[in-house]
């Protein structure tokens, strides 16, 4: 079965509500803002030796403490309503594992790769994302003991703005972390339920699976800084990932630069803000205190940084927040984006 041009642009048109366009509008007035560069696979800042192997999900930090419960399954201390508000925030963060990778139908055959690529990233943002970029799948960024079901070609990446008010080392941090991990997987879900639906296979995936960082930066949704996380230009590091994997014929997005690695050399900022020092100072480094091999860049202390988690009895996210880019308000382009978005829909001037 083929899907002509004519019905991705009508659908693409269709997604086009006030929010997709919101957000589109938002994120091209910030990136030309900050002079956003496009780059090639073999310009981003990470470098790989040829030593590197597979990254092994036993080496996470959640694994490792596993079977002592995870940490927002610890509240015996808590008040009644810091319980239920952050118990309720993390209802959802599984249901992306609830439903089958296969492709619903027979592969429809689009004529047009660019439009169907566009077509999928303006329903991720329909369904609830705040960024979304493709990547090749690469699988040296796959955990070792991860083996896909299909054969995967690229990745969806989704980010989710955690919100700037949200910065308090208490309940409502891990509310809010909670939240949108529920609204990572409920979007993941939904996206590769749309692919499957047009006769691709999909799989939907929030932390396991795969490291996802490196897949954002391929996918251009930012930089990684010296906390070791994604740094974006919309939101800095307040974002959350999570990812779909499929065979889907997409066009992928290139890594962007927009000065990142040269500030975050000369910032400290999140390293001093760390209360357990698990944020390195100094240049990046091949050395891993997280047991990843063969990478440059900055690596975190991951046992000290949960260690610290455990102590307060809830998530931390101090380095997030102290970033200056995390702490940049875009109040000006939000606006304007909402209008020009506005004026779109109803046909306004």
């Amino acid at each position: 079965m083929h899907l002509n041009q004519g019905r991705l642009e009508e659908i693409l048109k269709g997604l086009g509500v006030a929010r997709v366009i919101e957000k589109e509008e938002f994120s091209r007035l910030v990136r030309n803002a900050l002079g956003v560069k496009e780059l090639n696979v073999d310009e981003i800042p990470y470098r790989i030796r040829e030593d590197y192997s597979r990254f092994s999900r036993k080496r996470t930090v959640f694994f490792r403490y596993r079977k002592e419960g995870y940490l927002e399954e610890k509240l015996d201390n808590m008040d009644v309503l810091g319980e239920g508000l952050i118990r309720t925030s993390w209802m959802l963060h599984n249901i992306h594992m609830m439903r089958s990778w296969r492709a619903r139908r027979a592969k429809i055959e689009a004529y047009d790769k660019d439009l169907l690529t566009k077509v999928i990233k303006r329903a991720s943002l329909f369904y609830g994302a705040d960024l979304v970029g493709v990547a090749p799948y690469d699988e040296r960024w796959a955990y070792a003991e991860f083996d896909p079901p299909f054969k995967v070609r690229y990745v969806v990446v989704l980010g989710f703005e955690m919100d700037i008010g949200a910065n308090r080392d208490d309940i409502i941090l891990s509310a809010e972390v909670g939240l949108n991990y529920s609204r990572m997987s409920i979007t993941a879900l939904l996206v590769s339920e749309f692919i499957r639906s047009l006769g691709y296979n999909a799989l939907p995936q929030g932390n396991e699976g795969s490291l996802t960082i490196p897949f954002a930066v391929l996918a251009g949704l930012g930089e990684v800084g010296r906390m070791g996380l994604l740094i974006t230009p919309e939101f800095g590091a307040r974002v959350r990932l999570a990812k779909v994997l499929t065979d889907a014929p997409l066009v992928p997005d290139r890594p962007i630069s927009f000065g990142l690695w040269d500030k975050c050399m000369n910032c400290n900022l999140c390293a001093d803000a760390c209360p357990a020092g698990a944020i390195p100072y100094g240049p990046p480094s091949w050395e891993s205190r997280a047991g990843q091999i063969g990478v440059l860049k900055w690596s975190i202390d991951p046992v000290r940084c949960y260690e610290y988690w455990r102590k307060i009895g809830h998530s931390c996210a101090k380095c997030i927040y102290a970033c200056p880019y995390s702490r940049t308000l875009w109040d000006m382009y939000r606006i304007e984006a909402r209008q020009k978005a506005l004026r779109k829909i109803t046909g306004g001037v």
